[in-house]
């Protein structure tokens, strides 16, 4: 089932905009199933998942973002021009990730894929030509289509990735982590569920019986 955010629109006052994010058993669901199938999507997904990029910019990315020297680094460095608006930021790779991604740059290896630093990280199976947002579009409608019986698209895990981090970190950690440069963009993901309002709640420590 999936989980909503119901929100105020940044500077539209009383305008609602409702917020899509998977929840961890739709991202677990997902992810299996493009590992069973093709490992590309399964580490396009996982990358959307785990660095909060916008689609074009997932498809954008060339080998040297995340392995500059030959071997995965610890930081993904998006540059001017791939990412929105020209504004680079560094985004860190999460240790999973960093996994994902060099059993990856192997996998293309032994399919004589290109692996070279300026070759795109994400290309076609066929042509080997670099994935367009429209591609990553049409493969993440595919699986959700299949297994989760609904329409997810490649913003949707931008979404769930801020929603999660923000839920362990402060709301600046985020804006630099999404590349937003109004913190009131950000702000957005600030906005409570009740379900979260109800763990917050369910969190609190019951006083004991205090003696007088």
């Amino acid at each position: 089932m999936s989980t909503y955010h119901h929100t105020s629109s940044p500077g539209i006052p009383g305008k609602e905009t409702t917020l899509h994010v998977l929840t961890e058993d739709e991202s677990t669901v997902l992810l299996s199933a493009a590992r069973l199938e093709y490992f590309r999507d399964f580490v396009l997904m996982e990358t959307a998942l785990l660095t909060g990029l916008r689609n074009s910019e997932i498809t954008g990315l060339r080998i040297e973002h995340v392995a500059p020297f030959g071997e995965i680094s610890t930081q993904l460095e998006l540059t001017a021009d791939i990412a929105k608006n020209h504004h680079p930021r560094t985004v860190p790779i999460h240790t999973v990730l960093r996994t994902t991604l060099e059993e990856f740059l192997g996998w293309k290896m032994a399919r004589g894929q290109a692996t070279a630093p300026d070759s795109p990280l994400f290309t076609t199976a066929h042509t080997g030509r670099p994935l367009s947002p429209r591609d990553f579009q049409r493969i993440v409608k595919s699986y959700a289509t299949r297994v989760l019986h609904r329409r997810i698209t490649p913003h949707m895990f931008r979404h769930t990735f801020a929603t999660n981090v923000l839920r362990r970190a402060n709301i600046r950690i985020v804006q630099k982590l999404l590349g937003h440069q109004n913190l009131q963009t950000t702000q957005i993901y600030t906005h409570p569920s009740t379900a979260d309002m109800s763990n917050a709640i369910e969190a609190i420590q019951h006083p004991h019986a205090m003696s007088f």
